[in-house]
């Protein structure tokens, strides 16, 4: 009799549930969106290898592929066949995946030339700094692309507060675009020149580097001129023009 009366009890329970005012679970959070891929691979002597991702067209009018990392210094050597940096001094170690560094905006447009010329297959040059801040944006209005508090820029950039020397590139999160680096590790030229008579003398730089003190300077629409030199923290991101491809 007693097994009756359990049975009919547990019954009555599960028949009631469908009326239950318990605690909601909440929903599971949409996971975070993964960083694009490439949107373009070249091959450079030596089985060394390039990463582009494509900007759509936007404000500029017209799209682009700017590389995923900075160049780095075994990307320069199988397109220069020099090593212009310091060897394993404090500034930086020398490592094919550490980037290339030591270079004047003058070696950077020699090295955008020589790759055009190698490829065969478009034209490759400095940004502007339109296209530079376009990209680090990635479409965003704060004042750095993950928002308007500089506490999480260890999180994005090699600098001062974290580190004394280059790092490996792509070692810290990219932004929305999946463009590594564009804070700190090492400034990068840009193609502008500081009025019609300092071309080439006086050029812009922008990112922040390793080197860099303070948060202000690595915000993304700053850009500093600098004297056309090889500077221990200056490095270059190439950006290739369009017409957008499709690789196999």
């Amino acid at each position: 009799m007693r097994s009756f009366w359990c049975i009919l009890l547990a019954f009555c329970i599960l028949s009631c549930g469908g009326n239950s005012t318990g605690p909601e679970i909440e929903p599971v959070p949409e996971p975070i969106p993964k960083p694009r891929t490439s949107d373009l691979i070249i091959d450079l002597p030596g089985g060394v290898r390039m990463a582009f991702i494509w900007v759509e067209p936007g404000t500029l009018g017209e799209g682009y592929y700017l590389g995923k990392y900075e160049l780095t210094q075994q990307q320069w050597e199988q397109v220069m066949h020099t090593l212009p940096w310091p060897q394993r001094e404090g500034v930086g170690f020398t490592e094919p995946v550490y980037p290339a560094y030591n270079i004047s905006w003058f070696d950077a447009q020699n090295f955008a030339e020589k790759l055009t010329a190698l490829q065969n297959d478009g034209i490759y040059r400095l940004p502007t700094f339109k296209e530079w801040i376009y990209a680090c944006r990635a479409g965003t209005t704060t004042t750095w692309f993950f928002g308007d508090s500089s506490d999480s820029l260890s999180d994005y950039a090699w600098w001062d507060k974290n580190v004394d020397s280059a790092q490996i590139v792509g070692t810290k999160l990219p932004n929305p675009w999946g463009f590594y680096d564009m804070y700190g590790n090492v400034w990068e030229w840009v193609l502008d020149s500081h009025g019609a008579y300092f071309v080439g003398i006086w050029t812009y730089r922008i990112g922040g580097s390793y080197d860099t003190t303070s948060p202000a300077d690595i915000i993304s629409t700053i850009q500093i001129f600098h004297y056309n030199a090889r500077v221990p923290d200056v490095g270059v991101r190439i950006l290739r023009e369009g017409p957008k491809v499709v690789q196999p």
